[in-house]
């Protein structure tokens, strides 16, 4: 089942007291609200960023333009990746679940606490057939052996690569006086 069919065939949310929470799809004016809120989003990374102020006209400008080109729109691209994010998922429950007593905060521990039983579901699935979670981790995007790997898997400090033995350009043992340099100083040809 995708996100889309949770909302769209009404799919159940249980809350960490046992509450259960109806998901729909969302109307017209939620879907507006959503995408008002990614943008607003949006602004605000841009408001917060260290950059020069026309730099960050560029930026707003460019927002602006997105916006309308549909980008933020309930099914346009920026708003179908924020909806696979836990922050976009958890504004969508919040503003479906509204008239269910569901604000921002509780929203995102309803989506954590998601998150965390389908992490559970995974790792136990992989523990029974592993052979049978690949498919299933190549649709999220992982690779088919993400979960095989652990802490016990070798290192990059134990691996087969022998260590070079000259040293780094930064090393006082170093010939050169500059990282960007290609040859010795001693060596480099004078004009």
């Amino acid at each position: 089942m995708t996100l889309a069919d949770a909302f769209a065939v009404g799919s159940d949310i249980t809350g960490p007291d046992g509450t259960v929470y109806k998901l729909r799809k969302p109307t017209l004016y939620e879907q507006g609200e959503f995408q008002r809120w990614l943008e607003q989003r949006a602004h605000d990374a841009v408001d917060r960023s260290t950059a020069p102020e026309d730099a960050k006209d560029r930026r707003h400008a460019r927002i602006d333009t997105d916006a309308a080109l549909g980008k933020y729109e309930f099914d346009g691209p920026y708003a179908m990746e924020a909806l696979w994010t836990p922050a976009g998922l958890a504004k969508v429950v919040a503003i479906v679940c509204r008239d269910q007593g569901v604000t921002d905060e509780l929203a995102e521990r309803l989506v954590a606490d998601q998150i965390k039983r389908i992490a559970a579901a995974l790792l136990a699935r992989a523990s029974d057939d592993p052979k049978a979670l690949a498919p299933l981790l190549g649709a999220l995007g992982l690779p088919t052996d993400w979960l095989r790997s652990g802490p016990n898997e070798p290192s990059s400090s134990s691996s087969s690569t022998p260590r070079s033995t000259e040293p780094s350009p930064s090393s006082p043992d170093s010939p050169t006086t500059s990282s960007c340099s290609s040859t010795p100083s001693s060596a480099a040809p004078m004009g």
